[in-house]
């Protein structure tokens, strides 16, 4: 897999990652992001989820990209969904286990 940083432009500071877990068919890819608890809510998330996205689909041709989080993190989960969806197929996952 590959991680990529979240970083925070004006202090140049590590808030968070996303990694992508590219299939071996190259064709599909697993995501995962975390973010710093005191950054969340402010739209970092969802600006690195969406440039991965844009690269994963747009650039390298992906047909899928899977995610998964908890459900009770509503935030995670309405970026997940996002209306429309501006790709192909984005298969998310929600649980609470």
């Amino acid at each position: 897999g590959v991680d990529r940083e979240i970083v925070e432009a004006l202090h140049r500071t590590h808030i968070g990652d996303v990694g992508v877990n590219l299939h071996s068919n190259r064709m599909q890819a697993e995501i995962g992001f975390t973010l710093a608890p005191a950054e969340q809510g402010k739209g970092y998330a969802a600006e690195a989820v969406r440039a991965v996205l844009h690269h994963l689909f747009l650039l390298r041709g992906l047909h899928k990209v899977a995610a998964e989080c908890d459900a009770r993190n509503i935030a995670s989960a309405r970026l997940l969904h996002p209306e429309p969806i501006p790709y192909g197929a984005l298969v998310s996952t929600a649980s609470t286990s």
